[in-house]
């Protein structure tokens, strides 16, 4: 039996929703240790760039790299520091020392072994920083030495090490698509068979392979092999994602047949709550974009009158007004979440996750200004306390985050919300996050940036519970994109 519940590592499917559930999900309940040194000068970096202080900005990336040349070698955090370092010196155009950085790291993880996560890690990111600058030549080599040794050696080793196994496929699936720009269509066939050995454990992976590639029938065969499941988490991604494929190919239809198909697959399950509030919110949005609004009204409705006097309300109440504002009523969409917060009930936390997204229909709407309006409203009821001794926050690095979200400046959003979000899972208010996330790879995606998309949803996911069940991660790239904000 294909095992169908490891989470791929290559191309997850996102979408809002499930991308805040899956953030809200985190463990921080535990005390935060003290934070570390070289997160602390990695953070006054952002803090110092964004506010215009451009030689503190610089001094406090050079303590971080000489911080950074002290950590021990087998670290954990090495390759989240690394990246890190790696980033400020980017985000500030510096690319050379960007990748000198890298290098530096690289040679230093050489004794661990070349197959080794941490070096295969830097490798990949060293593969990625030339393609970037434009060198497709030294990022396939780059790329091509780092498929070389992430292989896990047999489907058994790749049982063992689940991890390894979607490391693996996600540096193949970034040489193939090194292969694709250089014009080499026989050496992403080559990378298709190997994908398809890799991925015989994990076909959700190869099918998303083949979707990237355009092959989207193979794709379809490859979602739909999850019926052959006997767990009902399983066969639900396995629709669910069939009907993102659908979706994305304007088969609206046939989108909402394959939802249907994950509803009744995940009913049996003791614990499909949440499951099954994401797949009504889907099943809602297909039959919206397909002109059956009355139906897909409906369907709200029925999760406004479930959820609508629980915890859940802020969240279903903010896909409700996406909802409307993708089927052309956007108005209708500000009302209700200006309704609901007139109601007085939310805290300060859902106030905040509301007025972010009333942002959102603003700028959708072409408001810019009444969109600044709601980012300074929900900016003011972010401030905390100052955190207990050994604890740290990450409001103040939120706030810069937006605040480069909202003057598109997405490359910066994106690299700070990395590094964000490497500390989130340590800081006091970690679950804050979840709050400007979403809006992030959302933005991302809707401006042809799916990988970096992909990438913060990667890094999100990394605060779960181990054990903890939740939805699958789903697409971003929604029937319709929602504009830059």
């Amino acid at each position: 039996m294909r095992n169908w519940n490891r989470r791929s590592g290559v191309y997850s499917n996102m979408h809002r929703a499930p991308l805040f559930l899956i953030c809200s999900l985190v463990a921080l309940g535990q005390d935060s240790p003290r934070k570390d040194p070289l997160d602390t000068a990695i953070q006054a970096v952002w803090q110092a760039r964004n506010s215009g202080r451009f030689e503190e900005a610089a001094a406090a990336r050079e303590q971080a790299r000489a911080l950074l040349q002290r950590v021990p070698v087998d670290s954990r955090q090495l390759t989240g520091w690394v990246h890190g370092v790696a980033q400020s010196y980017q985000l500030s155009n510096l690319n050379a020392q960007a990748r000198a950085v890298l290098q530096e790291s690289l040679a230093r993880t050489k004794p661990l072994g070349a197959s080794h996560p941490s070096h295969v890690s830097i490798l990949t990111a060293l593969g990625e920083s030339w393609r970037q600058d434009g060198n497709l030549l030294k990022a396939v080599d780059c790329l091509e030495k780092a498929a070389a040794v992430s292989t896990p050696a047999s489907a058994a080793a790749a049982q063992r090490a689940p991890d390894d196994s979607a490391s693996s496929l996600a540096v193949y699936a970034q040489l193939a698509n090194l292969y694709e720009q250089l014009g080499r269509p026989d050496a992403v066939a080559a990378i298709a068979l190997k994908m398809r050995t890799l991925a015989s454990d994990d076909p959700m992976a190869l099918a998303q392979f083949y979707e990237r590639h355009g092959q989207f029938e193979e794709a379809a065969a490859s979602y739909k092999m999850a019926e052959e499941s006997a767990d009902p988490y399983a066969k639900a991604g396995g629709w669910q994602m069939l009907a993102g494929l659908y979706a994305r190919q304007e088969r609206y239809i046939d989108a909402i047949d394959a939802t249907r198909q994950a509803i009744a697959a995940v009913q049996p399950a003791d614990d499909a709550g949440n499951w099954n509030q994401i797949l009504y919110q889907d099943l809602a949005g297909y039959l919206g974009h397909a002109g059956l609004l009355e139906q897909g009204d409906q369907v709200y409705r029925q999760l406004l009158q479930q959820y609508g006097d629980g915890p859940q309300a802020t969240q279903v109440l903010n896909t409700y007004a996406q909802y409307l504002a993708d089927t052309k009523r956007g108005a209708q969409g500000e009302s209700v979440l200006q309704d609901y917060l007139a109601g007085g009930s939310p805290d300060a936390h859902q106030r905040a996750f509301v007025l972010y997204n009333l942002a959102n229909l603003a700028i959708g709407s072409g408001d810019s200004q009444r969109a600044g309006e709601y980012r300074q409203a929900a900016q003011a009821l972010q401030p905390q306390p100052p955190a207990p001794l050994g604890q740290f926050r990450i409001a103040e690095d939120l706030q810069t985050v937006q605040a480069a979200l909202g003057q598109s400046h997405l490359d910066e959003a994106y690299t700070l919300a990395l590094h964000v979000l490497d500390a989130a899972a340590q800081a006091s208010d970690g679950r804050q996050a979840a709050w400007v996330v979403p809006q992030i790879a959302n933005t991302l995606a809707a401006n042809k940036e799916p990988d970096k998309a992909q990438e913060i949803l990667r890094a999100c996911s990394r605060w779960r519970k181990p054990g903890r069940r939740t939805a699958p991660n789903r697409s971003l790239r929604s029937p319709r994109a929602t504009p830059a904000s």
